[in-house]
């Protein structure tokens, strides 16, 4: 593409990194997630960050509440934000080479509920 790929990414980057955002986010007791629109590279979500937006994780959420959330986030995002990011008005910022986190893929053994 000649603008590049644009990635909707349901985390706060540079934490959670990777396969599984949303259940590592609930999973460590995050307080705060969101979704960041991001430059996507050849390292794992580690692009430059066009706009993010943060939302509380409430005791009441799960994966299929936050999916859902994040999920009309990140689209309302998208379609806010797009043409300023194609037209060079957003331009993208580096990720805090601090606090990554890397949001490993879900094991077996992590599913069952304890």
């Amino acid at each position: 593409p000649l603008k590049g790929c644009i990635n909707v990414h349901p985390s706060l980057l540079p934490r959670w990194r990777g396969a599984a955002p949303m259940q590592r986010a609930i999973m460590a007791g995050d307080q705060v997630t969101g979704v960041c629109l991001m430059q996507m590279e050849a390292g794992l979500d580690s692009g430059p960050i066009f706009c993010s937006q943060k939302i509380e994780i409430t005791d009441d959420d799960d994966l299929g509440t936050m999916h859902d959330k994040l999920a009309n986030i990140g689209a309302s995002l998208l379609a806010a934000e797009l043409r300023g990011i194609f037209e060079g008005k957003i331009l993208p910022y580096a990720q805090a080479a601090e606090s990554i986190e890397y949001a490993a893929k879900i094991d077996k053994s992590e599913e069952e509920i304890d």
